[in-house]
């Protein structure tokens, strides 16, 4: 079983008498490498037999590196601009299969919310579209209408398809509460082989609990089912 928590690593930093913005600088280069780990063991077993979904897609940091390995991949992007960047970068994939679209737990259209970060921080916004109005950094004023893909459905789908998913990447800024509880509650965790989750607990106010919860999920789930701390 694979280690899961950096923070004993943290405690350790503290007692050297680091400073917390040093500190929170290194948990998030741990968390980086750590994830960058798992990539790299992906890139390594899987084949044109899996499939795999990455939900946010972005320009696709991760689908492409997944699609190499032959495996189908599944890449939702619901922004129509970033979109179109993912369609180049995965062109030349036959293996790949692009949705524009956002996930949630009912199929429709929703406001897309762009990041109110974009002008500051034009590749942090490009990475934080939501459909959530709550998320501390949904810009009202700069938002789209998009259609929604009831993500509980499709993963569903997919396995009375294919019997397994390999991998579940899931960045979908602060969706993510409800669609993991749609996913635990259909009893779907344990037919996928891996499922990780980047969690926006400092964008969404109020659901500190749900996200402790699912860490302590993630926590107990047997053999890295289940990663919290993607970044």
């Amino acid at each position: 079983m694979i280690e899961r928590t950096s923070k004993p690593g943290l405690n350790r930093l503290m007692k050297a008498g680091l400073s917390m913005d040093y500190r929170r600088k290194v948990h998030r280069e741990m968390r980086n490498s750590f994830c960058a780990g798992i990539v790299m063991g992906l890139r390594a077993v899987l084949n044109k037999d899996d499939v795999c979904v990455d939900l946010g897609a972005n320009v696709g940091e991760i689908t492409v590196p997944l699609a190499e390995t032959g495996a189908t991949v599944h890449a939702f992007e619901p922004d129509p601009d970033i979109f179109q960047t993912l369609q180049g970068a995965c062109g030349s994939f036959d293996n790949v299969v692009l949705h524009q679209a956002a996930v949630g737990v009912e199929d429709g259209e929703a406001t897309f919310f762009r990041s109110s970060l974009s002008e500051k921080n034009p590749e942090k916004g490009a990475t934080g579209g939501t459909l959530i109005a709550s998320n501390t950094v949904a810009d009202a004023e700069n938002a789209v209408t998009a259609k929604v893909v009831n993500g509980v459905a499709f993963v569903a789908d997919l396995l009375e398809q294919h019997g397994r998913v390999a991998f579940l990447k899931m960045d979908i800024e602060g969706a993510e509460l409800d669609l993991m509880d749609g996913l635990i509650a259909a009893g779907l965790l344990d037919h996928i082989g891996l499922t990780v989750v980047e969690t926006h607990r400092w964008l969404m106010p109020g659901q500190t609990r749900r996200y402790k919860d699912l860490e302590k999920l993630a926590a107990d789930r047997p053999d890295l089912n289940l990663f919290a701390y993607w970044v």
